[in-house]
């Protein structure tokens, strides 16, 4: 009478801790997509302005711009952490880069630019960010100009974090779900610890 609730109490807590151990292990080894979403990927020189020619002057002379590449795009953290001390580096290939981000949305955070690593590319460009904080639920919005694009599209790399990819979207996503093998690992808990939660009270109400 007096052993099986220690008994059982022991083998619930041994079962429960590695039922909850092997649960938070499998959430830390997964890998988590937070969504980049493309607000505006256009060429704003329009071939309907007849008569009408774009100039830069980057170093004090005016240089003609023939093509251009203009993104907006929308960083969603997705996760339940806070990504403080990550960094965000963008690639593009073109002869020059203009881009700005704005404050996190929540925390009011200012990211801090980086100085790009040297490349072995000269048409490869490179715009980095670290977050001083960066909440769960927060976002950010970037812009970039690209000026002259040798190739389409660009690439967006999450540095300095636990298995944390960014996944880019060019429409809204749609909302993020439990995954399924942590959903069932959580309620195989449940019903474990209910089990032995109804044998413990079974026996010390009627056990002899």
């Amino acid at each position: 009478m007096e052993v099986a609730p220690i008994v059982l109490s022991f083998i619930s807590g041994g079962l429960g801790g590695s039922l909850a151990t092997e649960y938070f292990r499998r959430k830390r080894s997964l890998t988590l997509e937070i969504p980049l979403i493309e607000r505006m990927n256009r060429d704003p020189i329009s071939p309907d302005l007849r008569g009408i020619r774009f100039f830069r002057g980057p170093d004090g002379a005016a240089v003609e711009v023939k093509n251009l590449r203009e993104y907006q795009m929308t960083l969603r953290n997705s996760t339940e952490t806070d990504l403080h001390g990550a960094q965000i580096q963008f690639e593009f290939h073109g002869t020059d880069v203009e881009a700005w981000a704005s404050k996190t949305r929540r925390a009011h955070a200012t990211l801090q630019a980086q100085q790009a690593p040297p490349t072995a590319e000269p048409s490869l460009l490179l715009k980095c960010w670290n977050f001083a904080q960066f909440p769960a639920g927060d976002s950010v919005e970037f812009g970039f100009l690209v000026i002259e694009p040798t190739q389409d599209g660009y690439d967006a790399t999450l540095l300095n974090t636990n298995n944390i990819v960014i996944r880019i979207w060019t429409e809204e996503p749609p909302p993020d779900r439990l995954p399924a093998r942590i959903s069932l690992a959580v309620a195989i808990t449940i019903v474990l610890v209910c089990l032995l939660l109804a044998t413990w009270l079974w026996h010390s109400l009627f056990g002899h």
